[in-house]
């Protein structure tokens, strides 16, 4: 029986890959977790499009013909999740065998998607408050009639 054939069948999420980094099979599992998305014959790279750590990974395995683990990876699905993908090289330049975990976190653990939600909020908050701040303290500087109004964007700014 073909090696394909055999993964689509696994309960265990789990991909071959290609040494060009196509995606040749997709378990059962896997698609489970994914919904209706099928990664069939597209890049690897589909899985999580807005991560390089996973090609980065992928090329390191199959170059150094050793295992590598991407962990807590943005998942492209219907639902974010996170998962840790294991990379095993095979042999010679076959490509690779891609398990994937997905951590099960309990009250007691910090809940990694709500960090990475979290910080990628904060960041999107802070930049634009920076440059408002910014530009408000040259108002300021430009006009000091203003600064009855400036100062209210600084605190505010500084505040949020």
């Amino acid at each position: 029986m073909h090696a394909a054939h055999l993964i689509t069948q696994l309960n265990h999420p789990c991909l071959l890959v290609s040494a060009e980094l196509q995606v040749l099979a997709q378990s059962a599992g896997l698609s489970l977790k994914l919904g209706s998305r099928s990664l069939l014959k597209l890049p690897l790279a589909q899985l999580a499009p807005h991560d390089p750590r996973l090609v980065q990974a992928a090329l390191a395995a199959i170059h150094t013909q050793s295992e590598h683990v991407v962990y807590e990876l943005q998942l492209k699905s219907e639902l974010p999740m996170l998962a840790d993908v294991k990379l095993q090289p095979l042999a010679g330049d076959a490509g690779l065998f891609a398990t994937l975990e997905f951590p099960k976190l309990n009250a007691a653990q910090p809940n990694a998607l709500v960090r990475q939600i979290t910080r990628a909020f904060a960041h999107e908050i802070a930049n634009p408050l920076g440059g408002l701040r910014g530009t408000a303290q040259l108002l300021q500087r430009l006009n000091p009639a203003l600064s009855e109004y400036t100062d209210v964007l600084v605190r505010e700014s500084d505040r949020i």
